[in-house]
């Protein structure tokens, strides 16, 4: 009868762990308030806890560390996938601008651009960049 017993536990652990993947982990304000009750009692008590209050304390301690690691995983989660870089704008602004492909436009924060040929020879005006690359196509 007990190994029956023991042989169930498993299943039901393995019950729990499912539905702990399936909704995140919450560390509540309590939580958080007993976690801090226990380090101090260790604190008090020579660094040490015994029994329930030390399987309390590393029940509180995984129950933190697994909402911090489900909120780390929600926030990256949440952020594109692709980030575009800056000579991927410079080139799409220079599309925009009116300017051929190769060509690149940074965004000064002066309102201004930083205009680069395919060759490399840099503007520091639109139509400057403008006039060369209409001389260049000719």
């Amino acid at each position: 009868s007990s190994a029956a017993a023991g042989g169930s536990r498993p299943a039901a652990a393995a019950a729990t762990a499912g539905a702990a993947a399936a909704a995140p982990p919450k560390f509540t304000i309590a939580m958080k308030e007993q976690l801090l009750e226990l380090y101090d009692q260790r604190e008090a008590g020579g660094g040490e806890l015994h029994g329930e209050a030390l399987r309390r304390f590393e029940q509180l301690k995984a129950a933190k560390a697994a909402a911090a690691k489900a909120a780390a995983a929600k926030a990256a989660a949440a952020l594109p996938t692709a980030l575009p870089t800056a000579a991927a704008t410079a080139l799409s602004t220079a599309a925009e601008k009116g300017l051929p492909p190769g060509w690149a436009a940074y965004r000064r924060g002066d309102c201004h651009y930083r205009v680069v040929s395919p060759d490399g020879e840099c503007y520091s005006s639109l139509g400057g960049a403008r006039a060369a690359a209409a001389a260049a196509a000719a």
